[in-house]
């Protein structure tokens, strides 16, 4: 962020964005979004690309279909590594997170670089809660080769500033009977991003079989939250919120007469769609590694902005009486 900011910040993407935007829209400092930020200053291209030369052709989310995630999965392309865009590799299944701490370090474990590692029951459901559990780590007998990046799958989430090939949100999850729960180990799993297909390479017939993994049973020491939420919560699709609310509506505070179109609710749903693809397009300009590109003498190929001079302290209280 401190890159960015001297780059010339949030008003250089949106002055680059204009393009795209409603630049005659109002804002609240009373001018529009085109005068708030027609003086903005680029000061580093390799921060802030231009439309013209993003660092990503497309946004940095892929969502997958196939038959291991019937109703979709999620994956960072923009973090992913390029030579695992397209992969076939073996499956090394863990059942739990438990099972994972337990085993992943393990020198006897039977995987290596080609492997796609398979964390189930980490889902709302198996969690539960759905924890940011999804970038599982890489084996210790493979960190200690080198290898640094590897085709990893959940039902899991994982923190925004992860990186890795790590496919998210597989849904069904496995511990509400979806495909994930059926893969084991030596199953061959295919990714293929540019399609946007993450596939089991098991037949249909031998799928359609096999019988639901199940539910493990649970620790009767689960807080009574925490078992409610195992117990309604539905899929990450659905909202990733409890069943019982099913049908249930909030009431809204009544919106007031004015000057709009009987469409409102619906253009606003457009609006706000609209907007999403713009911030997806804006990261597409922003460079977080800019700083670490080094010249062929050592010497980054841009220098820093002086920085401002810090504030005077603020005086301190007087003592009480």
């Amino acid at each position: 962020m401190e890159d960015f900011f001297y780059a010339g910040g949030l008003p250089v993407v949106l002055k680059e964005l204009l393009p795209l935007l409603h630049g005659d829209a109002l804002t609240v400092t009373g001018k529009s979004i085109a005068e708030n930020n027609a003086e903005a200053v680029n000061y580093n291209a390799d921060v802030i690309r231009t439309l013209a030369m993003p660092i990503l052709s497309e946004g940095g989310t892929a969502i997958l279909t196939g038959n291991l995630c019937p109703d979709g999965a999620v994956l960072k392309q923009s973090a992913a590594s390029p030579h695992l865009l397209t992969h076939r590799g073996r499956a090394v299944v863990f059942e739990d997170h438990a099972d994972l701490h337990a085993r992943i370090d393990d020198p006897a474990l039977d995987v290596d670089e080609t492997c796609v590692l398979v964390l189930k029951r980490v889902g709302p459901k198996g969690a539960p809660g759905m924890p940011e559990w999804g970038a599982a780590p890489i084996p210790k007998k493979l960190l200690q080769k080198g290898v640094k990046d590897m085709v990893r799958i959940s039902d899991a989430r994982m923190s925004g500033t992860s990186y890795g090939t790590v496919v998210l949100h597989v849904s069904p999850e496995a511990e509400a009977g979806g495909p994930l729960a059926l893969v084991e180990n030596g199953d061959t799993i295919e990714l293929d991003i540019p399609n946007r297909r993450l596939t089991l390479r098991v037949p249909d017939d031998e799928l359609a079989a096999a019988a639901p993994a199940g539910s493990p049973g649970r620790p009767t020491t689960l807080g009574a939250t925490v078992a409610s939420s195992w117990t309604t919560c539905c899929r990450p699709t659905k909202g990733a919120t409890s069943t019982s609310c099913a049908g249930k509506r909030r009431s809204a505070p009544k919106i007031p007469p004015g000057p709009v179109t009987p469409r409102r609710g619906r253009q606003a749903y457009v609006n706000n769609l609209a907007a999403a693809c713009v911030i997806a397009r804006a990261m597409t300009l922003i460079n977080p590694h800019g700083r670490y590109e080094p010249r062929g003498d050592g010497v980054p190929r841009w220098g820093r902005i002086p920085s401002v001079a810090a504030p005077p302290p603020v005086p301190s209280p007087p003592p009480l009486p």
